[in-house]
């Protein structure tokens, strides 16, 4: 399943252009490589993961290898424009933040490049909808929206969801550690 995460041909990763799905730049050294060599770099430096994504984020994948495959990658959260509404429940259950740029912003709009989110404040998930700040190259950037509907959904992801004893806990006390 993990080696199959993010290797559709159509998929384009903009951080690494020209490459095929499944590619992605290792920023430290500028190298392009797999999702997988480059997620295992990331976690080896301790580097939380953001995927930062355009609309629909999860339509057409299959849903809950797809959430998975997410996670094992050491992905923390997902920024997007819109969420295919089932896989942004699974993203919640495998302990995955879904978050929505403010209606008209995209990543494109902001000019993010792929290496430009620092921190997200997680603090300040207070429930359903809350509002996320977060940090662009040390400066303010704009604030996210957690697309967490329910208190239940909320109290799932924050015990890391279905799975919480096989990979650390993202927990909103701690934080996010610095992205990439």
């Amino acid at each position: 399943m993990l080696l199959g995460a993010f290797t559709n041909r159509a998929l384009r990763n903009a951080t690494a252009p020209g490459a095929p799905g499944g590619n992605a730049r290792y920023w430290p050294n500028g190298m392009i490589m797999t999702m997988q060599d480059a997620a295992g770099r990331y976690r080896t430096d301790n580097t939380g993961l953001v995927i930062v994504a355009g609309r629909n984020y999860g339509m057409g994948s299959s849903r809950d290898d797809a959430a998975k495959s997410t996670r094992f990658l050491g992905v923390k959260a997902v920024i997007a424009e819109s969420f295919e509404r089932i896989h942004r429940s699974s993203l919640l259950a495998i302990g995955v933040l879904p978050l929505a740029f403010p209606p008209g912003l995209s990543w494109q709009a902001l000019g993010w490049t792929g290496v430009d989110v620092r921190d997200l404040d997680l603090t300040a998930i207070r429930g359903p909808g809350s509002p996320v700040p977060c940090r662009v190259g040390g400066n303010p950037g704009p604030v996210l929206l957690a697309r967490i509907e329910t208190a239940e959904e909320e109290a799932f992801w924050r015990v890391g969801g279905s799975c919480h004893s096989c990979w650390p806990r993202p927990s909103a006390e701690a934080g996010l550690p610095r992205t990439q």
